[in-house]
């Protein structure tokens, strides 16, 4: 999902996880999004996050091998950050393997440098 919002009449998409988005006020209030930004030569994309602890989660995914930042915000929606932590911790393969791109091997890779 993403938010439109505008800080100072400069509108700026941001991709969030879709339970982020519906966490959001209502159109016309004040919000508080942390944010990300990501460089790539051909695109900058800013994602977004209701906590730092989401945001701080998504950034050392960035530093898995394998991972970038449209499978570490799937892992975030799909799991949480609460759910992702114990999948890890636990050496759940198939946790992580319920989110969409991640395999076998990907999961393995993860759970070994997390």
């Amino acid at each position: 999902g993403s938010a439109l919002v505008d800080v100072g009449g400069v509108a700026y998409e941001i991709l969030m996880a879709p339970n982020d988005v519906g966490d959001l006020p209502s159109v016309g209030e004040e919000v508080v999004v942390h944010t990300h930004l990501y460089v790539r030569e051909d695109v900058q994309v800013l994602y977004g996050f209701t906590d730092a602890t989401g945001r701080n989660l998504f950034r050392t995914l960035l530093g898995a091998s394998g991972v970038g930042p449209k499978i570490a915000l799937g892992m975030l929606a799909t799991l949480g950050a609460d759910g992702l932590r114990a999948a890890v911790v636990t050496d759940d393969v198939a946790g992580l393997t319920a989110v969409p791109g991640i395999g076998t091997r990907t999961a393995q890779k993860l759970i070994l440098e997390l």
